[in-house]
């Protein structure tokens, strides 16, 4: 059975910054699909989007088996290269 990812999170208080990993385990391959790093101090204007880790998931498609690239592209298409939100 192929299970979902799991989001990691880290929160720093001092610089009032979130980092969020996207972390795919699997038989085949374990690997960060996706990061996002937002700012959350007042006043400043971001857009936050995924930032994908191209070259891992390309090489982890050459090597998972049909369950895994099933699982895998379902969540793959979830992750938008538009901005989640704008403040």
């Amino acid at each position: 059975m192929v299970d979902y990812p799991s989001l990691e999170s880290e929160y720093c208080c001092i610089t009032d910054v979130l980092n969020m990993d996207i972390l795919w385990t699997s038989h085949s391959k374990k690997f960060y699909m996706a990061t996002m790093k937002v700012n959350l101090k007042p006043g400043l204007s971001s857009q936050y989007m995924w930032n994908k880790n191209e070259q891992e998931i390309n090489e982890f498609l050459n090597i998972a088996t049909f369950n895994e690239q099933e699982k895998f592209n379902e969540i793959l298409i979830l992750l938008s290269n538009n901005p989640l939100y704008c403040l």
